[in-house]
């Protein structure tokens, strides 16, 4: 949803832009109040469901990985 009222914005705001009609302007502040709680709640809605990313900081420094590598690697020096 929040990329289509994205999209929704951006033409509604370039319409206005270009033509100068209030209407359009009374449009894009009417959705851009509602694409902003959206994105509000979607924020807190992902940053309350997902887990924490610093467990997998290990396999990025090679921690992580690097055990189980050898045991399933057909190349063993």
């Amino acid at each position: 949803m929040a990329r289509g009222l994205s999209i929704l914005l951006s033409v509604v705001y370039g319409l206005y832009w270009r033509t100068g009609r209030a209407v359009y302007l009374q449009m894009f502040r009417f959705w851009r109040r509602i694409f902003a709680v959206r994105f509000a709640i979607g924020v807190v809605v992902a940053g309350a469901s997902s887990p924490p990313r610093w467990a997998s900081i290990g396999a990025w420094t090679g921690r992580g990985w690097a055990r189980s590598s050898g045991r399933s690697s057909a190349w063993r020096s």
